[in-house]
């Protein structure tokens, strides 16, 4: 999950739909993931600025750091 974001490019923004569909994971398990990387720092949830009713997961510079050395890789974060 952190790689697909980093790979989105600046500003490392995508939305949870957007996530979903590239990662092929059921939603429980997206919903389970995002908490778990926003408990650890490396993303952050934003409101969507377009959509009042949805979010936006960013990619925080921890979680840059985290995915450039490697971290993540074995477990699909």
């Amino acid at each position: 999950m952190l790689a697909t974001l980093r790979r989105a490019g600046e500003p490392f923004v995508l939305s949870p739909t957007q996530l979903f569909s590239t990662l092929m994971i059921t939603s429980g398990t997206m919903t389970h993931r995002l908490k778990a990387l926003e408990k650890r720092g490396f993303i952050r949830r934003l409101p969507n600025p377009d959509d009042a009713r949805s979010m936006l997961v960013a990619l925080t510079p921890e979680g840059r750091e985290f995915n450039r050395q490697g971290g993540g890789k074995s477990r699909g974060e």
